[in-house]
């Protein structure tokens, strides 16, 4: 008999996408399942199938939805998903035999674009799930291969109940951030496995470049910073550094380049071109010109933005949330 799984989906008010979301998981190939919605408020006088629980909460943090969402659950494991995603078919049918290894702790996977979507959600998608938009974190936006991870975003994440009582659930002090934090206190302090699974899909509509999509660049680059320096055993890895790295050379060799153009400019012109020139293939690749577009000024906007939020976040003394 399949175990109960409850999913909970934290959301401001129930729109379209919040309806997306739900019809994903009443047609996921799981029938022993229960949906809770958390809100602000109640805004639409919706008929909803008895798997459906509406649950308003106020106008409080993901964290705090998450929670409260657990505290009225039912099921042996808990499935989050975010308002702006829904799951392909066979996400929880290919998730929950996962824990037959008691070791593993959180699993969670991909996150596709939806067919359909307009072109800048498009291009923030392929900024992220490209070689040099996300390095080795585009698995998260693309296929990749069955890995075990530091954290997984709470966008896609089914962890057993049990395990989440055994933490006390999210911490409401960090947002953004919380996901990483949780999956910190499952990994280091119950030494347990997360697992990034390729066949456990979520369909997600990204954020629209250039602005929503560079405000979420900043929010993840301070959170990921001062986590960087508070918490290293899951932040302080070289991909998280990299986007800093990347601005402070072009900060240095571009005042170099200025004060003795003999000796810089041509070495920091060399390696500037070779960065743009992958940045041309990723984009030329779209086969679409406004796509082009949209991605080669996304991608250095994605890692100058990042990179100055990591270092602010890093060397900031910031208060949570």
């Amino acid at each position: 008999m399949q175990p109960l799984v409850s999913i909970i989906i934290p959301c401001k008010s129930i729109a379209s996408f919040e309806l997306e979301s739900v019809e994903g998981c009443l047609n996921l190939n799981w029938e022993n399942l229960e949906i809770l919605i958390l809100p602000d408020s109640i805004n639409t006088s919706v008929s909803w199938p008895s798997k459906v629980k509406i649950i308003e909460t106020g106008h409080i943090l993901p964290a705090e939805k998450r929670n409260m969402g657990i505290k009225n659950s039912n099921g042996k494991y808990i499935a989050f998903l975010d308002s702006d995603a829904y799951p392909e078919k066979n996400w929880l049918t290919n998730a929950i035999p996962l824990f037959s290894d008691p070791t593993i702790g959180v699993v969670g996977g991909p996150s596709f674009l939806p067919p359909g979507d307009d072109l800048c959600r498009t291009a923030g998608t392929i900024i992220l799930s490209s070689k040099i938009g996300a390095g080795g974190l585009r698995s998260r936006y693309s296929s990749g291969k069955p890995t075990e991870v530091d954290d997984i975003p709470s966008s896609n994440m089914i962890v057993p109940k049990e395990i989440i009582s055994e933490i006390g659930g999210f911490n409401a002090n960090y947002w953004p951030g919380e996901d990483t934090y949780f999956c910190l206190q499952i990994n280091k302090d119950l030494n347990k496995k997360i697992l990034y699974s390729p066949n456990v899909i979520i369909y997600h509509h990204p954020r629209q470049v250039f602005k929503p999509h560079l405000k979420q660049m900043w929010g993840y680059g301070t959170h990921r910073g001062n986590f960087a320096r508070r918490f290293p055993h899951n932040s302080r890895h070289v991909t998280y550094f990299i986007p800093s790295i990347f601005v402070l050379f072009n900060l240095i060799f571009g005042i170099a380049s200025i004060v003795a153009p003999d000796i810089f400019l041509l070495p920091y012109l060399s390696i500037l071109g070779i960065y743009f020139l992958i940045c041309f293939v990723t984009s030329i690749s779209t086969k679409n010109m406004t796509l082009f577009f949209l991605v080669i000024l996304g991608i250095p906007m994605t890692h100058v933005t990042y990179g100055i939020a990591f270092m602010k976040g890093f060397f900031s003394n910031m208060k949570n949330n």
